[in-house]
């Protein structure tokens, strides 16, 4: 009950956290901390940073906070540590996003937890991105959906994933059909025949299914060069005209008709849905565009389609790291080597029909193996294009809020985020990527122009044709008999041949050249055949 001290050495001096004043000591508030001892003023106690507190000061403490530490952000922000003077350590309090969970109070940058899909590359960043939600995501009862996640070495990420996005396997994990990492058994490990015994039905799959094609595309071609001669050898003698067939055989003529005018209509409409598929799978990756979740997941099986990813369905990681550069050398080695020899395969038989009288099927064949090049082309250019330049993309992610050096790699291929940029090995994988800009997307087109140019009297022999087709086409929606003089295929496609307007009439007052009719006009498909033959 004794108030005032009654000598000197009763005195104690004013403790941290606390201002004092006759004698007495007043503890600082919620919300304020005083690091200096020996404080008279009530100005002592500071206010912690915005959006920052302390805890509750029990009645009756002597003392309340005593330090910069004492103070942590309130719900919603998390602390981002910072440096007011040589000696007092700050925070300051920034908004979570909506990837983070900053229920709690007290919630600090590198102790931030991410919801599920959300990742980042070390506990010094902030920026958070967007990977898939089977990879960044933990497994098990009781575990909630947040997490802490970050780094490459699969903090937080799903049980075999790691690396940046979480979307590489672990040693001993390979990625399975639906893109997630299974582990690889000890029976596989041991004994490869366990584990190689779907991929060599998917590849042996695929190999049957290339020879039914050929197999049905060699007598196909036989069929239609046969066609072709007895054309070639009868185009002048007088052709009888039979009447009609009846019955089965000409229901199947008519459905034949109709199925190559339904292909014929379709084939150029299906070939450019097929490219705009190609270009529009790989639009994400080389500009950095992050679709919607649920559109991306359609875009990623459209990519596995459109551009031929066979290996995908061969689970090889359990036996070797399957990386970008092993596909970056199959897609441009593969279909390289396989052009060259349909082209080789095509000269020889051209070769050998040059010198023998009977080479009809050795033609046919030749044109088989040169449209299959063509197919190929028009299947790979776009693949082989993507791939090729995506050697040259990079994705970097942040690894601190204040720019400071990371001590870990932060920018990686974009094609594979577990190769890093800068590395050796992908040093000569550019090299390499750059020599065949040269061969895939500069070259081919190359390749094209100068065979359009080549080739250029058979192309305007084929706008006549297809032009003669069309004012057929008008003429007979006509009611009149009146017949009309065309030149002739040979005469147009020839390069001393006249326009139609230019052929002065003769003695009888009819134009020169040969006389087409609405009743007797050659077929289409014929002039064309005539005009390929130029």
């Amino acid at each position: 009950d004794k108030e005032g001290a009654e000598s000197a050495s009763s005195c104690a001096p004013c403790p941290t956290g606390a201002w004092c004043a006759a004698g007495r000591s007043f503890p600082c508030e919620q919300g304020f901390f005083n690091a200096l001892p020996n404080q008279g003023d009530p100005d002592a106690c500071k206010r912690c940073p915005v959006r920052s507190t302390t805890a509750v000061v029990p009645p009756g403490a002597a003392v309340g906070s005593s330090s910069a530490g004492d103070c942590v952000c309130q719900e919603g922000y998390y602390a981002i540590p910072t440096t007011s003077n040589a000696t007092t350590s700050m925070i300051r309090c920034e908004t979570c996003t909506a990837s983070m969970n900053c229920t709690a109070a007290g919630t600090t940058l590198e102790g931030l937890r991410l919801r599920s899909g959300q990742w980042r590359l070390s506990e010094a960043a902030a920026t958070t991105y967007r990977c898939a939600e089977q990879h960044c995501q933990l497994l098990g009862k009781g575990i909630t959906h947040t997490t802490e996640r970050s780094g490459i070495d699969g903090l937080g990420c799903r049980e075999g994933h790691r690396g940046p996005l979480c979307a590489t396997c672990a040693e001993g994990w390979a990625s399975g059909l639906e893109g997630v990492c299974e582990v690889c058994v000890d029976e596989t490990l041991s004994d490869p025949h366990a584990r190689v015994t779907r991929s060599i039905g998917v590849m042996a799959g695929v190999g049957v299914a290339v020879l039914v094609i050929l197999a049905i595309a060699v007598p196909w071609y036989w069929f239609k060069a046969k066609q072709r001669r007895g054309r070639a050898l009868g185009s002048n003698a007088k052709v009888e005209k039979k009447p009609p067939k009846k019955g089965v055989k000409a229901l199947w003529k008519r459905a034949k008709a109709a199925a190559e005018t339904v292909r014929a209509a379709a084939a150029v409409k299906a070939k450019i849905v097929w490219s705009m598929l190609q270009m529009l799978s790989l639009l994400g990756l080389c500009f950095g565009v992050q679709w919607p979740p649920s559109y991306e997941k359609v875009v990623e099986e459209a990519r596995e389609v459109v551009n031929l990813n066979v290996v995908n369905l061969v689970t090889i990681g359990c036996f070797r790291r399957w990386s970008y550069h092993d596909t970056l050398v199959l897609r441009t080695v593969a279909p390289t080597v396989a052009v060259a020899l349909l082209t080789i395969v095509a000269r020889l038989l051209l070769c050998r029909r040059s010198s023998s009288s009977a080479g009809g099927p050795a033609a046919a064949t030749a044109q088989m193996f040169l449209d299959l090049r063509e197919v190929l082309l028009f299947l790979c250019y776009p693949l082989v294009t993507a791939t090729v330049f995506q050697a040259f993309i990079s994705r970097t992610f942040e690894c601190s809020t204040d720019g400071a050096d990371c001590d870990v790699a932060d920018t990686f291929v974009a094609a594979d985020l577990a190769i890093e940029f800068d590395s050796d090995a992908h040093f000569y994988a550019r090299i390499y990527a750059g020599f065949m800009v040269a061969v895939w997307p500069f070259g081919v087109p190359l390749y094209m122009v100068i065979r359009f140019w080549r080739n250029r009297r058979g192309l305007a022999a084929l706008a006549v044709a297809e032009g003669r087709h069309e004012w057929k086409t008008q003429l007979s929606r006509t009611t009149t008999s009146e017949r009309i003089d065309l030149p002739s295929l040979e005469e147009l496609a020839s390069p001393s041949s006249k326009s139609p307007s230019a052929a002065g009439p003769d003695k009888t007052g009819r134009a020169t050249g040969r006389r087409c009719s609405t009743v007797r006009h050659a077929s289409l498909e014929n002039a064309k055949e005539n005009a390929y033959s130029l």
